[in-house]
């Protein structure tokens, strides 16, 4: 009798969801294929699939010749008021081939859009463009005037599954090739594109043909969204670029030489409110050139008050402190006051300590970013007197997607009281822009992983909370979990989508009695267990 192998299909979301597979079960005959669709609820969109999926297709096929692992993210559904911002380029070129990728790898991040600008000599078209997992979709491509070059912008979104390298495919082999992609933050993902627009030496979406060349471009765009910005490239052959007034220059550059020359300038403007932008530059000299322009829609801006934490959070009015530090010593002598914002999806525009004493005292702040259990200092200070308020702004000092701490210093003589003289103190961040919550999981490492890697829990034994750190070379599926002696779980950690790089996360253990307990992680097709001890 014949066996026929099954595997399963293994399924998850990140946000509000579901995914539907067809047929149904989970558990397969080799080589079935499966339907598999990703249904947001209202109010979110999908943004993307990971594990054994990528991409944006949904309804998507996967055959099952494995046991497989897919998780769907969805994202909530954004109405502006936040702000685009551009983050970082990168570029490339190539001579007689027809591929051109960009040479230095450009940072896999949740949540922002990709655009990749693409000129040729000759006039060629783009049949695709790879790279980071992400979906490319052209945006718009306009030829020269007279042929002698074109200009194609694509963008990418979804789940980005690592840094790297971003390629064109042509439709024929030019004598050159130029690539850039630039990357920007707060977009709106589920309705990213406002207006677009070609043009050439023939003028709005002008001919391939009969053009004459200048040495100057200028288009009207009517922006549909506050907080956007509006991108644009141009293909100048082998000349040089002015921006046009209100625009930033990000990359000029070219690949080969003389009269087959490939060249390109990009250039961007953000906008406050909607309005006319006119997107126009400055050409050395008379050229062919091809001009395309494109508005990224800004997403949701939303902004979160945190209020002190650990130390120093409450003392009686008597100003005897009901807390004790680590070493279980009073607070009296030298009190902190501790906010600690989590892990932020999303980008941090304006991180503001907000203190109103009824106390005269001098304040002195001290911030600290975690970077592998150290402590970076930046040191800020002000003042307030009894009834006034100081606003510290410490957006310097706060870094995306990393548990950001800020420690307040009160000398021994300034009590800070409980009860109707309590001290108001908040700190306050304003974010823009959707991306994959973490779960508390907070990046602490800029440089990429190059293998996954759980870490034996710091410090060990611990009461009550130590921290767990880990390290992922890819974005993945990732859930930690902890369990008692018995093999009981005790809790979840964390569960969802997180990103390529080195993270740690805090396992408070207040509520559990002292003993043996023992943590997994399970991130794609990685699994790992240690153990830890928990004394009180």
């Amino acid at each position: 009798e014949i066996v026929v192998p099954q595997y399963t299909l293994a399924t998850s979301v990140s946000g509000n969801g579901q995914i539907l597979l067809n047929p149904a079960g989970g558990v397969y005959d080799e080589n079935t294929e499966v339907t598999v669709s990703a249904v947001a609820d209202p109010g979110w969109f999908f943004a993307g699939w990971s594990g054994d999926l990528n991409g944006l297709t949904n309804p998507e096929s996967i055959t099952m010749n494995s046991n497989k692992n897919v998780t769907a993210l969805f994202m909530p559904s954004s109405g502006g008021g936040g702000q685009v911002a551009f983050e970082e380029i990168v570029s490339g070129g190539s001579s007689g081939s027809n591929t051109v990728s960009t040479t230095g790898g450009i940072a896999a991040v949740n949540g922002d859009v990709y655009l990749a600008a693409i000129t040729y000599k000759k006039n060629v078209t783009v049949s695709g463009v790879s790279g980071l997992g992400l979906t490319w979709q052209l945006v718009d491509e306009q030829c020269a005037g007279r042929s002698q070059t074109g200009v194609s912008v694509w963008i990418g979104q979804g789940a980005p599954t690592g840094n790297g390298n971003v390629t064109a495919t042509l439709g024929d082999t030019p004598d050159n090739a130029f690539i850039s992609v630039a990357r920007y933050s707060g977009v709106d993902l589920a309705n990213p594109l406002g207006n677009t627009l070609g043009g050439n030496t023939n003028g709005l979406g002008g001919n391939c043909d009969g053009g004459t060349d200048n040495a100057s471009y200028s288009f009207a765009m009517n922006t549909v969204g506050s907080g956007s910005t509006v991108f644009s490239a141009v293909a100048i052959r082998n000349k040089n670029h002015e921006p046009g007034t209100g625009f930033t220059e990000r990359i000029e550059g070219s690949a080969g030489s003389g009269g087959s020359t490939a060249g390109l300038a990009v250039q961007d403007q953000s906008i406050t409110v909607a309005e006319n932008v006119n997107v126009s530059g400055q050409i050395s000299r008379d050229v062919d050139w091809a001009v395309v322009a494109v508005e990224l829609r800004a997403g949701s801006s939303t902004t979160i008050a945190f209020e002190p934490s650990e130390f120093g959070a409450v003392f009686a009015a008597s100003g005897i402190a009901s807390a004790k530090n680590a070493d279980g010593e009073s607070m009296i002598e030298y009190q902190q006051l501790r906010f600690e914002a989590p892990a932020q999806s999303g980008r941090v525009q304006k991180a503001v300590l907000q203190l109103q004493l009824n106390e005269s005292v001098s304040e002195h702040l001290t911030a600290f970013v975690n970077s592998d259990f150290a402590m970076k200092q930046i040191a800020k200070s002000g003042s307030a007197t009894a009834g006034q308020q100081i606003q510290l702004d410490v957006t310097q000092a706060f870094h995306d997607g990393q548990i950001n701490e800020f420690l307040l210093n009160i000398p021994a003589n300034a009590v800070a009281r409980s009860g109707a003289n309590a001290p108001k103190l908040q700190l306050t961040i304003t974010k823009t822009g959707n991306g994959i919550d973490d779960n508390g999981a907070a990046l602490v490492a800029d440089q990429l992983p190059q293998q996954f890697e759980l870490a034996q829990n710091y410090p060990n034994p611990f009461n009550p909370q130590t921290t767990i750190a880990y390290a992922l070379p890819q974005s993945v599926p990732v859930k930690i979990t902890v369990y008692d002696a018995t093999g009981r779980l005790v809790t979840t950690l964390a569960d969802g989508v997180q990103q390529s790089g080195e993270h740690r996360i805090i396992f408070d253990a207040s509520r559990y009695a002292s003993g043996v307990y023992f943590y997994t992680l399970h991130a794609g097709n990685f699994r790992q267990t240690r153990k830890m001890m928990l004394v009180k």
